[in-house]
């Protein structure tokens, strides 16, 4: 009961965040996702040698998977579409690296050397 109003209140948060048009739809969508993906593992895995196992499995291929996969591709989209309006913000040249390559921006925009720190995130 606890694990599904979690659940409940992570989605709810998600799609708040995506109503207002907030960052918080990233963490909150990662976060969603996460439980989605332990609730059909949870589902499955509690399910077997019952009768009601491919309801379990149906639930989780159709709905659960999908939405999970869902909210982490659309976190990732902003976080790709604001890593390039903060690169264009911050006045770098060319588009910015992957995200497993870039800085944090915090530290890109507090630093001395701007220059360097690109260097060594395209250069990784």
């Amino acid at each position: 009961m606890g694990f599904d109003v979690m659940l409940l209140v992570s989605l709810a948060g998600a799609g708040v965040a995506v109503w207002l048009r907030r960052q918080a739809l990233v963490p909150m969508s990662f976060v969603a996702a996460t439980l989605l993906v332990c609730d059909a593992w949870f589902d499955v895995s509690l399910s077997r040698g019952r009768g009601d196992v491919w309801g379990s499995v149906a639930s989780a291929v159709l709905v659960e998977l999908p939405l999970a996969f869902l909210l982490i591709m659309r976190a990732h989209r902003v976080l790709k579409i604001s890593a390039r309006l903060a690169w264009r913000r911050l006045d770098l040249a060319g588009e910015p690296p992957p995200l497993y390559k870039l800085p944090l921006f915090v530290a890109l925009a507090s630093s001395s050397s701007i220059q360097s720190d690109l260097k060594e995130a395209k250069d990784v």
